[in-house]
């Protein structure tokens, strides 16, 4: 494979891994909000691996040792951190 071929491969597989956090993101902020307010959490974290492949995709990785990247997003409850910033 070329060096254009491998840097094309290596930017898609960037792009498709970014996609797929966006929609796991979408999908967790919709399952919380779909939640009942006497239900939801104050906070929920997510934590994940991915293995970006030489054909240019990003897939879930099946164990620690075969990723690329580690991706932990967090959400926290608005209210709850407006609660703990100093007054000002």
């Amino acid at each position: 494979m070329s060096t254009k071929a491998l840097e094309e491969k290596s930017t898609e597989s960037v792009d498709n891994a970014m996609l797929m956090i966006r929609e796991i993101s979408k999908k967790v902020v919709d399952n919380i909000e779909e939640t009942p307010a006497e239900f939801r959490p104050s906070q929920v974290e997510l934590t994940f691996n991915l293995l970006l492949t030489m054909n240019g995709r990003a897939v879930i990785a099946k164990s620690e040792k075969e990723k690329n990247l580690k991706v932990t997003l967090m959400w926290k409850d608005k209210e709850e951190t407006e609660k703990n910033l100093p007054e000002g």
